[in-house]
């Protein structure tokens, strides 16, 4: 619709006034016709300026969408509007000094969100085609590591939405590659078949880098002046799956897992972080930091003590809502995880399965079907 301006309403009159003889009658009807003229004057541009500013709102979307849309070779369907606490709220003094599960909580994360170029891992040796990668730095550790992603079938599924997924985060052992999980553990794959069988329900499997250095295993803590490897899993890592798919954000809809020294690690941040991770499975796991030769942990002694899973479930305020599952074969993480069920009191649960199994990736594999089909057990169905 056209706008009306002065010039307009000015030679409307003088046209009118033209083709008139002076006189009451005519000249109240070009008062009246002035009049009607300005009205729909005012309120074309009132129309237009709402017009306007919806356009400017709507244009605005439209670039904040366009500017964090997903590959063409990802899944499209961010994840909702969410955000992972800056600080754990778990068990007041279960975490290491230093470290993000200290207890005390400082609320949800402000940041926008981020939005990351997620490709197919197709350069990763034995990772399956459907895996996806990318290589991203935490905002908050200020860590920078590859984070491996696996959408469940049921992600581009119309059936599936609206729905939002729960997540799975898989850590290696030391010196390890996220990849292992997908190639030669075959999660993704033991996932799929469970998932077909109806003997898990989809997940979203998420596997970050943990091997933060050449020389040194971070243990998953926070090592002051060293890497903030703590932070880069409980927070930036969750945050980065949240940003970027549909994954749900409710801390018992997340399970953490890992083998050897990521058992250790799973184990210690699903009992630091129960705000974030309500279940963790761990495969010949230890709690002592020490077992790792190239722990950075261990070489100090207050920060050896209060990264220890046992120590953190001992002096624990109020013991953690979180459910484990330790596999374990005799001197090769059984007592550990018999350690940690004699320690444990409601509402904290150790489910410990006695394995002969030997300290290898083949062993592990085999122990991952139980291990997903129980992370599913212990997660709620979205409500």
């Amino acid at each position: 619709m056209a706008d009306f301006d002065e010039t307009d309403l000015q030679l409307t009159l003088t046209n009118q006034v033209n083709n008139l003889t002076v006189g009451p009658a005519p000249f109240e009807a070009i008062v009246r016709e002035g009049g009607r003229i300005r009205r729909r004057r005012y309120a074309t541009r009132a129309a237009l300026t709402l017009g306007l500013a919806g356009a400017m709102v709507s244009g605005l979307i439209l670039v904040q969408s366009a500017a964090g849309r997903p590959s063409p070779t990802a899944p499209t369907g961010p994840g909702p509007a969410a955000n992972v606490p800056a600080a754990s709220t778990g068990p007041a003094g279960a975490g290491p000094t230093g470290g993000g599960g200290t207890g005390g909580g400082t609320g949800p994360t402000q940041s926008p969100a981020t939005k990351v170029d997620f490709r197919p891992a197709q350069d990763l040796s034995g990772v399956p085609n459907d895996v996806l990668a990318a290589t991203v730095k935490g905002r908050a550790s200020g860590v920078e590591g590859q984070v491996l992603v696996w959408l469940p079938p049921q992600y581009d599924d119309p059936a599936y939405r609206g729905r939002t997924f729960p997540v799975i985060e898989l850590l290696p052992g030391f010196p390890g590659s996220p990849s292992v999980w997908f190639g030669a553990m075959q999660a993704s794959e033991q996932l799929k078949g469970l998932i077909t069988d109806h003997g898990s329900q989809p997940f979203i499997l998420v596997a970050p880098q943990t091997s933060l250095s050449s020389t040194e295993d971070p243990g998953c803590v926070d090592v002051p002046g060293k890497v903030k490897a703590e932070t880069w899993l409980t927070q930036d890592v969750p945050q980065l799956v949240l940003d970027n798919f549909r994954a749900d954000p409710a801390a018992e809809r997340w399970s953490v897992a890992g083998y050897s020294a990521g058992a250790h690690c799973a184990t210690r941040l699903g009992i630091g972080h129960p705000d974030r991770f309500h279940a963790v499975a761990g495969f010949s796991g230890f709690n002592d930091p020490a077992t790792e030769p190239t722990s950075a942990a261990a070489k100090d002694p207050e920060l050896r003590k209060s990264a220890s899973p046992l120590n953190m479930l001992r002096s624990a305020a109020q013991p953690p809502h979180v459910s484990l599952y330790e596999a374990a074969a005799a001197h090769d993480g059984l007592e550990d995880a018999k350690a940690l069920k004699a320690a444990a009191t409601s509402p904290t649960t150790v489910t410990v399965v006695e394995n002969t199994a030997s300290h290898s990736i083949h062993s592990w594999r085999g122990m991952v079907s139980d291990a997903l089909r129980w992370l599913s057990q212990q997660t709620p169905e979205q409500r």
